[in-house]
């Protein structure tokens, strides 16, 4: 893992991780945010909505994103009072948010992507794929958990 630290105050500001395609990556990534938070001074007010966030980011790009062989790199960082996340991945094919059936088992991540972020959103990277990120606000401290 790759970390990113404030050479002032020698607090962690953020890392990345490549992961291989598989069922794993979520919680594996959703692990290496909570321990950057558990770092980082009110860290916890953006615990919650953040791995919920990176997981859905993860299974879309592990499930729709990737094939067997390649990797996806997710990244985490603090900046201007928001938690970043993105998650890379080796397809340009943009996810697409969609209305599930209530007796459907599959197909809400993005909505919950929607409703927890600030705002989110698809942008090109270089060579091939995308990078689909999005940027959480810390909760309320009487939300925290």
């Amino acid at each position: 893992m790759s970390e990113l630290v404030d050479q002032e105050s020698k607090e962690p500001t953020g890392g990345h991780q490549w992961f291989p395609r598989s069922e794993r990556a979520a919680g594996q990534a959703r692990r290496l945010v909570s321990e950057f938070l558990a770092q980082v001074d009110g860290g916890e007010r953006y615990l919650d909505d953040g791995r919920l966030v990176v997981s859905e980011l993860v299974a879309n790009a592990i499930q729709h994103g990737t094939r067997r062989g390649q990797r996806i790199r997710v990244s985490w960082r603090l900046a201007e009072g928001l938690l970043h996340l993105a998650v890379d991945d080796a397809s340009n094919v943009h996810p697409i948010p969609r209305q599930a059936g209530a007796d459907h088992e599959a197909g809400r991540g993005l909505s919950l992507v929607q409703t927890l972020t600030k705002e989110w959103g698809v942008s090109a990277r270089e060579g091939i794929g995308k990078r689909v990120w999005a940027k959480c606000a810390p909760t309320e401290p009487d939300r925290v958990t």
